[in-house]
This record gives C-alpha cells, structure tokens and sequence, in this order.
C-alpha cells in the first residue's frame, strides 16, 4: 500500500470516527464502516511483520496461559502488527495484571471494559480469539521462538518509524550538523534500546564469576584493567571495563594531568573530550608531562636543555604512534556520547579491542540535551548534571569503555552541582592537599564498588604537571 493511499484511508477513518461521535448517523453502522477500513490498513504491506508468528503467540497464551506466558511476556502490544493483536494482547496483560484467569471470556470481557472490543469485528467478532487457539497447533515449547520473531518485526518497524523521524528532521533542520547527527543517533538507539536483552540466569553468571577469580589468582599481582602507574594500581587492580571513574579537585590540582596521564600510561585507545583546553594546549601538556620537559622552558621561553630535546623527540614519537584521538569543540551531553559511540565502533570493536579509555575534562562544562546550561535555575542544573553523569556511565556500560569523568569539588568539598555524580561512578578519586608535606598531593578513593578506598599519596612535579610515587 503506498503512502498516499494509507494516509486517504486513515483520513476516512478519522471522518467516521468524528460522525459517530457527533451522532450523525447510526453507529453500528459506522463502526463497521471503521473496521473494514481499519483491516484495510492492518494488511497493508509496506512494513515488515509476521502475522502467523503473531496468532501463534496469542493463540498459545489463550489456550495454556498458565505454561506459556511466561515466556513471551517481555512482548508489547506495539509490537504486534495488526491493531486487533495489540488489542488482544494489551488485554492478556491486563488480565495478568489482575491476576486474573486468562482464556477467550475473559478476554472478551475485558476487551469490552477497556472499549476495544470493537477491534474484533472485522475479524469476525468473538469468533476470531477461537480461531487464535485452534491455530496454535505446533508445540507449546516454541512459543519462545515465535514470540522472537514478533519481536524482530517489531524492531524493524520501529527502526522504519526512526529513519522516517530522521529524514523529517534532516529535512527541516535549522540546527547544527553536529546536533542534528546526535539526534538522529538518539532515535536509532531508543529504536533498538531493547533489542538483544534477555533475562539472564544465575548459574552461568556464576562459572564467570569462578573463572574470573581464577584467572586473577593465576595472575597474582598483575594488573587485570587498564594500568594508570601509579601506587592505586594495587588497590584497584587498574581501571575495568565498563566502569565511570570520576576525578574531583579544587580549580588547579591537577585534575586533567592526572586524567591525561593515566590514558598515556593505559597504552589502550583513548579519546579525550577537552571542554577547556583545545586539542594544541592539550597536546603541549602531555608532550611535557610524558617527556618530563619543564613547562616553562617548552610554553614561554622555548628554549630545552639537550636533555629535553632529547625526550621532546622520545616523547614525541611515543604520543604519536600511541592510539589517541582528541575532540575539542563538542559540548552537549548527546553530541559527546554520540561521538564516543561512533569513535568505539571504528577503533576499538573494528579493531576486535577489549580496552578503550574516554576521558570527559569536565562535567560541569558539558550541557544537557539542548544546550545552553547557563542561567538556569541550580535546581534545575542540579538534576540536568545527574543526568549527564547517568548518561556517561551508561555509555561505559553500552561500549564498555572505561569513562573518566573530571569534576569539580565545591568550597564544601563535595562534588560540584550534583551529589548524584558520586552515586553513579563506581570509583571516585579527589585530590586533596597533603597534610604534612606541602610537595604531596593525597590521591583519596573516596569510592570503590570493587573494594577498599583510603588515602595514597603522590608526589606532584608541577614542573611537568605529573604525579609521581613519593
């Protein structure tokens, strides 16, 4: 059925519904009118679907709800194809809901409180939900199969319905490129946002779970992540997969050195989001940082000692056969994630890699869907960054990246704008001040879902604008 035609049969559709609400003419009438343009529209086949895997589904829960729903009850209505099976199926849930018995009179009975029943007449009335059960005539046991197959339809039309949403916005956009492309990646996700997800059960989490303890007990002291090099290794036994590591600090202590110290020490790809620096201010740090190249003599006099053209070119050359990439000019929460995603697949799955490192330097710079943070209620700021620190940590989980999220600390000492950014990172590291020795910079693990937290102290070489064990 082509667009022009479904759009005219809807429109028909729309103009009786509106006469049988005026009471323009006799209803009964006007309904069947309705449901034979509606089983018009139900079998057009411009979309993909499985019409037989759908009736199998509903016949099978109708006749052993009891045995069977169990196993398709993850499914939707919206993703039933024929308007009369996602009326049927909204009605099996509602059933189950009341804990109610589930065969064809209660169905009818309930299609009629929740006014669908009128979805059955073009489909020969309370006849057809019979029809359903006599047609499940394989085996119960692979209602699970077709039960899949209902959904992979459902996934592609709704993958339809996306790219749709993504030809209008394209068509009508006054928007960035940039914002527009993000967009248009939050429609495909939120289309397959559920695809692949199934209920796990405890026993084969569990030989994982003994595998994994083995293998470290194998491998004693090494280290299992992603190495930083500095004494927290021992604690942490590096940065994992998947994890949202957050590093706070007062304004000056050293928040990005760390950050950009541990992904040249990772020796992983990395990408670095730098909302404060560009990519060339960036860059001169870690050449300096790697190189142990004194700031001052490489930023404002340029002049090295013959020492530091030598690690300059050592240096150099490490950075630039390393595997890192830069973005400096991306500033919503949705643009970021969106260009993570896109760097993830083409370096590190195309490349059949395990470790990725993503560096955000920092939070409190970052904007919400939309943009423009600035000048907002800091009620408002406070719930937009706890959605901007839940959207990292899903995106370490998505592409199992571990993200590194710098933040702020206010005159408190707590994270800046949102106490939510701790509640969702699984380690927190704060630099403070060193008590005793004012050449000491303490490293706390203020969190850590893997185990022990305490206070390690560095040795910081601002010079180099790194940190050493002491």
């Amino acid at each position: 059925m082509t667009g022009e035609r479904e759009q005219a049969l809807l429109a028909q559709v729309a103009q009786l519904r509106a006469q049988v609400a005026d009471g323009a003419a006799r209803e009964d009438a006007l309904q069947k009118q309705i449901d034979a343009l509606q089983k018009q529209l139900d079998h057009r086949t411009a979309w993909p679907n499985n019409l037989e895997a759908e009736k199998y589904v509903l016949g099978g829960v109708l006749f052993d709800a009891q045995r069977t729903l169990p196993a398709v009850a993850s499914l939707q209505p919206g993703d039933f194809y024929l308007s009369v099976h996602q009326a049927i199926w909204a009605a099996i849930l509602d059933l189950d809901r009341l804990s109610r018995p589930i065969d064809i009179i209660t169905l009818v009975e309930q299609m009629r409180v929740t006014e669908t029943y009128g979805k059955l007449a073009a489909y020969n009335g309370e006849a057809y939900p019979a029809e359903l059960v006599n047609g499940a005539w394989s085996p119960m046991d692979a209602i699970g199969w077709h039960a899949r197959h209902v959904r992979d339809k459902s996934v592609l039309r709704r993958l339809i319905r996306a790219a749709h949403d993504v030809v209008a916005l394209c068509l009508a956009a006054d928007a960035p490129a940039d914002e527009v492309a993000s967009e248009a990646v939050r429609l495909v996700m939120e289309a397959t946002a559920d695809v692949g997800v199934e209920a796990m059960p405890a026993r084969p989490l569990v030989d994982a779970a003994v595998k994994r303890l083995e293998a470290r007990h194998e491998k004693k002291a090494q280290i299992r992540g992603i190495p930083t090099d500095l004494p927290v290794d021992a604690m942490l036994g590096g940065l994992h997969p998947g994890q949202l590591v957050v590093v706070a600090a007062e304004t000056g202590r050293g928040k990005t050195s760390l950050a950009t110290q541990i992904a040249v020490a990772g020796q992983v790809p990395a990408l670095l989001f730098s909302l404060e620096m560009s990519a060339d201010e960036l860059m001169d740090r870690i050449i300096c940082q790697t190189g142990r190249i004194d700031g001052h003599n490489f930023h404002v006099l340029g002049t090295l000692t013959k020492q530091e053209w030598f690690s300059l070119s050592v240096a150099s050359e490490k950075l630039a056969e390393g595997p890192m990439w830069f973005i400096d000019a991306l500033t919503t929460i949705e643009a970021v994630r969106s260009a993570a995603r896109r760097w993830h697949a083409r370096h590190v799955v195309a490349k059949k890699l395990t470790h990725a490192l993503v560096v955000v330097d920092y939070l409190q710079l970052i904007e919400g869907r939309g943009g423009k943070s600035q000048g907002r209620n800091p009620a408002n700021r406070e719930q937009e960054v706890a959605m901007i620190s839940r959207l990292l940590k899903i995106l370490a989980l998505q592409t199992g990246c571990v993200v590194v999220a710098l933040s702020q600390l206010n005159e408190e000492g707590q994270l800046r704008e949102s106490r939510a950014i701790g509640q969702n990172a699984d380690v927190v590291f704060v630099l403070e001040a060193n008590a005793d020795n004012p050449d000491l910079v303490d490293l706390v693990v203020r969190k850590n879902r893997r185990g022990r937290t305490g206070r390690i102290p560095l040795l910081w070489q601002g010079q180099y604008t790194r940190f050493e064990a002491p």
